[in-house]
């Protein structure tokens, strides 16, 4: 279940493992929000009745709340973090981020596993005393997207949302560096959060307002390069993921965890208007088919074709018959590590199945059955 609704990495999961997906949205005062939102949970899981829970944080007073009924309903858990744990403001004195940190730290104890996106947020899950496995996201498919005349020159589509840690006044002035051969597209609401924009950048900057999504797709697949900044540290950024699933050129910043999980087919670059506009004009001036070309350090099925990401060193490549990072047919192969079934720390392939009323979850381990469940139905899982 999803209380924020539209959320492209919960949606792509749900998809790769076969799991139903609840999207519980509600749009009123904040108190409102969450009393509605909590009756539409429970009397969800009260219906579903899942023996395994998936669950997206954030929303954390979702993930607070399953953690709260896990005793209820005696589900396994399985808490989809991904980057958001608000690291810069750990030191704060604000009550609004005290809380925050304090319901993260439970949530991330309670659950039996918490997945998030690279190797040193799993290390803090870890020290917080949870179990962490590293899952970045799932390549998505984009299948509105067409190739669009975005007029002459040459088109830099910068991924926004307007958000506190994203350098959007480093890249106005790279744009203005870059001059009008080039044109920066820059995605988001700027009209609803910074009307003050429009005014202050340099005529060859194109602010595109929100997107319907087939518009935002062929303008990914129509541009020269794609550029994805954030300041926060251990930010995997979803416009990373799109610009690898449209061959296209990469910018993004200098944190560890970006710079290793994508470390071919982009150029990674300081946090300042001088390096920005140097990085992406190295990157509109390479060669098409070079060594820079993004996808080249991705797998791909060779009977689909869809790319898929090296998700950890446990996760095996396409090509292996012990297992696959994509989803075939029936079998739902997903690698999890300890979920608590076992002492034994395991890499297998989980299977939802249907008895009766209550789906179960069916762990294989070296082609041995570790939880013995009736293999004739199989139903999708829960997603929420």
């Amino acid at each position: 279940m999803d209380h924020l609704g539209k959320h492209r990495r919960t949606r792509e999961l749900s998809g790769a493992l076969g799991l139903e997906l609840f999207e519980l949205i509600f749009n009123g005062p904040y108190a409102l929000r969450v009393a509605v939102l909590s009756l539409r949970t429970i009397a969800t899981l009260a219906r579903t009745r899942p023996s395994l829970l998936f669950v997206q944080n954030p929303s954390l007073f979702l993930a607070s709340l399953v953690c709260l009924l896990r005793p209820l309903f005696g589900y396994r858990l399985v808490v989809d973090r991904h980057s958001s744990f608000k690291l810069d403001t750990m030191g704060s004195r604000s009550p609004k981020y005290r809380l925050f940190h304090l319901l993260s730290r439970y949530t991330v104890r309670t659950a039996d596993l918490t997945i998030i996106t690279n190797e040193p947020l799993k290390s803090l899950v870890e020290e917080w005393g949870g179990v962490g496995f590293v899952l970045p996201d799932k390549f998505p498919e984009l299948p509105l997207a067409r190739r669009i005349d975005l007029g002459p020159g040459r088109h830099v589509l910068f991924i926004c949302t307007f958000s506190d840690d994203e350098p959007v006044a480093d890249v106005l002035e790279a744009a203005r560096l870059l001059g009008d051969g080039t044109t920066v597209h820059v995605t988001g609401n700027v009209q609803g959060k910074r009307p003050d924009l429009p005014g202050q950048a340099p005529p060859n900057v194109h602010f595109t307002g929100f997107l319907p999504e087939d518009e935002y797709q062929s303008t990914l697949a129509s541009c020269d390069v794609v550029l994805a900044l954030t300041t926060k540290p251990h930010i995997m950024q979803c416009g990373a993921y799109e610009a690898v699933s449209a061959h296209r050129p990469l910018v993004i910043g200098p944190d560890e965890a970006m710079v290793q999980y994508f470390s071919k087919g982009r150029i990674a670059t300081e946090i300042d208007s001088v390096s920005i506009a140097a990085a992406l004009k190295e990157a509109l001036e390479t060669e098409p088919g070079s060594s820079r070309k993004v996808g080249s350090c991705f797998w791909s099925d060779p009977e689909t074709g869809k790319a898929c990401s090296r998700f950890s060193s446990q996760c095996s490549s396409v090509d292996r018959p012990s297992g696959s990072c994509l989803v075939m047919q029936e079998r739902l192969p997903f690698h999890l590590r300890n979920l608590g079934f076992s002492g034994e720390p395991f890499s297998v392939c989980g299977l939802l199945r249907k008895d009766r009323n209550r789906s179960q979850l069916s762990f294989l381990h070296d082609n041995r059955s570790i939880q013995s469940n009736d293999r004739n139905q199989i139903r999708p899982g829960c997603l929420l």
